[in-house]
């Protein structure tokens, strides 16, 4: 997470690019995918992985279905957010009506589908 979020966190270090960025969905999904999805996994591989006062470890097995599920399902509801950023979808929009953000409207569906699948599977 920290390499993907990284690499996109070059983009709106360098300022040429930042400005046409910065307002968009481009931001969301780099701070979402650095810190939002890292304190997610770091908050749930402490009861899988068990802790010194547990005497008890839970199934690694499950653990590592867990853990895939949440990878590929954090991928697949943050990483759009970079595309629609780079489309020009802005922040702060409440609806749609703008005719270049139209076509953005499947992409957002999918992240809804996406996050859903992803909260109930985990």
């Amino acid at each position: 997470m920290f390499v993907s979020g990284g690499v996109s966190g070059f983009f709106l270090a360098s300022p040429s690019i930042d400005i046409m960025l910065h307002a968009t969905y481009f931001v969301v999904g780099h701070f979402h995918l650095v810190m939002g999805v890292a304190a997610m996994f770091a908050s749930s591989a402490e009861p899988i992985s068990g802790s010194q006062n547990v005497r008890r470890m839970m199934n690694e097995t499950l653990g590592k279905i867990h853990f895939w599920l949440s990878f590929v399902g954090a991928y697949c509801i943050f990483m759009p957010f970079h595309y629609l950023g780079m489309a020009g979808n802005v922040r702060r929009y409440s609806s749609f009506v703008d005719d270049f953000l139209q076509p953005l409207i499947p992409v957002h569906r999918f992240i809804t589908v996406a996050a859903l699948v992803t909260v109930w599977l985990s």
